[in-house]
This record gives C-alpha cells, sequence and structure tokens, in this order.
C-alpha cells in the first residue's frame, strides 16, 4: 500500500478551502435572522419539531437544516450552516476543470471563489440562492 502524499497542488486547495471556511464562518451567528431568512428558518424549525408545513419552493433547506436543528438545536449559527458550507465547498469546483483552464488558473479561481465578497455574502444568508448555486453548479 502506497503512503498518502499530499502534493503542492492539493494543500493549496485545502489552504483555499479553510479560507472559504473562516470567512464564511466567522461569527456566522451573530446577526439576527431578517425577515427572509426567518421565514425559512421558521419552516425548517417547524420540521425538527415534526409539526406539519407546508415546503416552499425551496425543500432542501427546510429538510437539511430541520435535521440540524433536530440534531444540534436551534439557532442562528445553525439556521445558516446549510448555505455557509456549501458555499465553502465551491472553491474545489476549479478543481474539477483545471485540465481545460489550467493549473496556476484553477488555483486562482479556487482562492477568488473563498475570498468573493457576493459569495461570502450568499453564503451567509439562510434560505438564499447558495443551496442551489452550488448544488446546480457542481451539476455540470
Amino acid at each position: 500500500m502506497k503512503p498518502l502524499r499530499i502534493t503542492t497542488e492539493q494543500a493549496l486547495y485545502l489552504l483555499a478551502f479553510l479560507l472559504s471556511l473562516g470567512l464564511r464562518w466567522l461569527r456566522l451567528g451573530a446577526a439576527p435572522l431578517g425577515e427572509f431568512e426567518a421565514g425559512w428558518a421558521l419552516q425548517a424549525l417547524q420540521l425538527s419539531r415534526g409539526e406539519q408545513v407546508t415546503l416552499g419552493p425551496g425543500p432542501a433547506y427546510a429538510l437539511l437544516t430541520g435535521l440540524a436543528f433536530f440534531v444540534l438545536g436551534n439557532s442562528n449559527a445553525i439556521a445558516r450552516l446549510w448555505p455557509a458550507l456549501v458555499g465553502s465547498v465551491l472553491v474545489f469546483l476549479p478543481y474539477l476543470f483545471r485540465a481545460k483552464i489550467g493549473r496556476a488558473a484553477a488555483l486562482i479561481a479556487a482562492f477568488g471563489l473563498a475570498v468573493d465578497a457576493g459569495l461570502v455574502a450568499a453564503s451567509r444568508l439562510s434560505g438564499g440562492p447558495m443551496l442551489a448555486l452550488g448544488f446546480g453548479l457542481l451539476a455540470l
């Protein structure tokens, strides 16, 4: 069995991922939920309590966050957990295209996705478009 060796490129992608996690998860639950976010979080909270609820157009958020509320308890940070996680994983998307765009360009794109202010803001919004954007891009 060959020992696992991490290349410099893989270490840089890991660094981009950790930077992305840090930016998205730093003080994640400090701000109160806005009206838009609270509606989505309320659906997830009702699901976690076993109440009957009519799911909106994005059932993945409500189901995943309802499970997180059930297991971890309910808080503003938990309500924003899944969008932040999906937004953090987006930095690995350029890794899939490194053969087409080149290794250096893929690494630059990964760090760009990690620190992009728009993606960071969308990742910190519960019930926002980050789940659709992230899973849509990964489906490509």
